[in-house]
């Protein structure tokens, strides 16, 4: 049987590295639990150096082993206050238009500031305070379409109304926007999506008890000083997220997992699909809560604090499971996905873990950070990316800036025959080197690696390291 052991590090090198393949270990001689030996080497080895290990785990199937620490840097550069500086605002939501970033912020206190703060990013490191909108009601959510931004609203300040908004705003000129257009939705507003000329909005759910059902708002936006509710979609029990993506859109209804709409008559739009599927999360095998797109054919659903999945939408009407992701909880925003694991003790305190994920190919996502306790990492909940900064909510009032590095990274190892073959993403002057050993780190080049995204070695009689090195 084929074993792999992976073993994630922290400490000060970063080292990125492959062992052969398990029969070829000295001293192994097919003990009944050879990988149970082989993780002991390893181990000792690698408290012998000066790492320390901070995780261990054991998978079956593969060829090697691999020992990795983290594939991105984040380095805090600056943080944002919205509102007052002696109450600052919680935010939920940013839209970045040209050099402006629009943010929707949550009273902190009962006499905080709600509403959206405008930013100028032309510097992202150096974010600057424009403008302030205020708003009776919390807001949730902004979106935009040309020169209008779009603000979700619901409950008032004071927490009087249940009622929700939606608030359009001229922002060609950022730093003086205008209130031009105002509707009441039935219930408090969630995410707004806009296709086209039309504004879709879940507004969760009417009734009461056994009897509530989840509730889409349809708005005709062409006139931004007059929009229009056009139509209503009623599904499920509690319509809260939605995702539009061409002709289609997605959405969780609280019932059914995953709902699919057909929208060429955007104002009574057509049920042709959808996605159920019984995997486990926290509350039992409930419906999932939360839809987001990651490209034009894949969208992530949450299923609960545990558990996050993705589906093929190439076939818009029958979506089909591709992957599960790590974390419960997940934000894309770009190529990254940022998942979260939270559990509860038996005494009720919380804990959240975050990992960042690349999902450029959201069937197969790669680690970058691994899971670690949110208030030790600058993970937090990116609401935005700008160029490689993060704007990144961590729990408190405010947003912290943060700066995204991605350091050179091993992609994959494999073997053919009976070569090793490593595969990373080359770069000008980047190489791959080798030691025998942790302890004495005596790295040497691999003859031919330099500017290379690949190579074949062949397979030796004991452990060796890999690492890449960059200019």
């Amino acid at each position: 049987m084929n074993a792999a052991i992976e073993l994630r590090i922290i400490g000060p090198e970063r080292i990125i590295s492959f062992l052969r393949p398990l029969a070829c270990f000295p001293g192994v001689k097919a003990p009944a639990k050879p990988e149970l030996n082989i993780i002991r080497k390893l181990v000792q080895e690698f408290l012998k150096s000066s790492a320390i290990l901070a995780s261990l785990l054991l998978h079956f199937g593969q060829l090697g082993a691999v020992a990795q620490e983290d594939r991105l840097k984040l380095r805090v550069v600056g943080s944002i206050v919205l509102g007052e500086p002696d109450s600052p605002s919680l935010p939920t939501a940013i839209k970045v238009i040209g050099h402006y970033a629009y943010v929707a912020a949550w009273p902190n206190t009962t006499n905080g500031f709600a509403g959206v703060e405008i930013f100028d990013v032309s510097d992202p490191a150096n974010p600057v305070p424009v403008a302030l909108y205020q708003t009776d009601r919390v807001t949730y959510d902004v979106a935009a379409r040309g020169d209008f931004l779009f603000v979700t609203e619901g409950l008032t300040v004071k927490g009087a109304n249940h009622s929700g908004m939606l608030e359009i705003l001229d922002v060609s000129d950022p730093t003086v926007p205008l209130l031009v257009g105002a509707v009441n939705s039935s219930e408090p507003a969630g995410g707004l999506q806009i296709s086209g000329d039309y504004g879709y909005l879940p507004t969760g759910s009417r009734g009461t008890d056994s009897n509530t059902v989840g509730v889409l708002e349809i708005f005709d936006l062409r006139d931004p000083g007059n929009p229009l509710r056009v139509g209503t979609y009623e599904s499920g029990r509690s319509i809260n997220s939605i995702q539009v993506n061409g002709d289609y859109a997605y959405f969780t209804d609280g019932q059914v997992d995953v709902q699919v709409l057909e929208l060429s008559n955007p104002a009574n739009p057509q049920s042709v699909g959808s996605f159920q599927t019984n995997f486990p999360n926290t509350y039992g095998s409930g419906p999932a809560w939360w839809v987001q797109l990651v490209s034009t054919n894949y969208i992530c659903v949450t299923d609960g604090p545990e558990s996050a999945y993705v589906l093929d939408i190439r076939n818009p009407v029958e979506p089909i499971f591709a992957a599960r992701w790590p974390g419960g909880p997940v934000r894309v925003v770009g190529k990254y996905a940022f998942a979260f694991l939270i559990f509860t003790e038996a005494d009720g305190t919380p804990h959240t873990y975050a990992t960042t994920l690349d999902v450029s190919e959201p069937a197969h996502p790669v680690t970058l950070l691994a899971f670690a306790p949110i208030q030790n990492s600058w993970q937090g909940l990116p609401l935005t990316i700008i160029g490689n900064y993060a704007y990144v909510y961590t729990g408190e009032a405010g947003l912290l800036v943060v700066e995204i590095t991605e350091l050179p990274h091993i992609d994959s190892v494999s073997r053919s025959g009976s070569q090793l073959v490593l595969r990373w993403r080359g770069a000008p002057g980047m190489k791959l080197q080798r030691t025998d050993s942790l302890i004495s780190r005596d790295w040497t080049d691999v003859l031919g690696s330099e500017g290379q995204s690949e190579v074949h070695l062949p397979l030796g009689s004991g452990p060796e390291f890999f690492r890449l090195v960059s200019p």
